[in-house]
């Protein structure tokens, strides 16, 4: 079955490109930092001075943000090494 052109439209609306990693990630998690501990909130925003809480962030970059904390790497990673370490 063929895809009507609306619905190709509705789905490139329903796309987001995170502001910390710049992928393309379905709007429906763009809320999904909301729930996330503050100290990782923070250190997203050390890590990417002009990004504010309510641009959201994508699971990846949540989970990335999680592991450096969980391994005590979060101070050995300059800022602008964090997209090639990804």
């Amino acid at each position: 079955m063929a895809i009507s052109p609306e619905t190709e439209v509705e789905e490139a609306m329903s796309k987001f490109i995170c502001p910390v990693c710049e992928r393309a990630v379905d709007d429906v998690i763009i809320p999904f930092h909301k729930n996330v501990e503050r100290q990782i909130l923070a250190l997203i925003q050390r890590h990417n001075p002009r990004w504010v809480e309510p641009d959201g962030s994508c699971p990846k970059c949540i989970e990335y943000y999680k592991a450096l904390i969980a391994n005590r790497r979060i101070d050995a990673l300059p800022p602008e090494g964090r997209q090639e370490e990804r």
